[in-house]
């Protein structure tokens, strides 16, 4: 029983923590365009947000897909052209037993950078 009640309160915290990010972001937003103080601005964000409900569900997950393959996009460029100079640059293809290790290693950097750099984006 006491499992059961853990597990249901953390639920509730979770999806509150996921709606208070989410109207925190707006709410940032809203006091970048009209400069009024973050109250304000949240409860200006809460109800731009409950009035187009439906257009903030699909513009969200239009964005998410977005700055997925946005991710994916840099990380497969950087990982091309390190394997391009990784294969034309004589002394570095003679020391290497296999390009492989240091591709995942560029690949790992990539998403870790394109992920801020995308996060911040997103913001905008």
């Amino acid at each position: 029983m006491v499992k059961c009640a853990t597990w249901a309160c953390r639920c509730c915290l979770e999806c509150c923590h996921k709606f208070i990010k989410f109207l925190n972001k707006n709410a940032f937003v809203q006091v970048a365009l009209h400069s009024k103080n973050f109250c304000v601005s949240a409860m200006n964000a809460f109800l731009l947000v409950l009035k187009n409900s439906g257009t903030f569900f699909v513009s969200e997950g239009i964005a998410s897909w977005f700055i997925f393959l946005g991710k994916v996009f840099i990380c497969i460029a950087n990982t091309g052209v390190s394997f391009l100079i990784v294969n034309n640059w004589p002394d570095l293809k003679d020391k290497l037993n296999s390009p492989i290790p240091p591709l995942i290693c560029v690949f790992v950097i990539s998403y870790v950078i394109s992920s801020v750099y995308m996060a911040l984006l997103s913001i905008a």
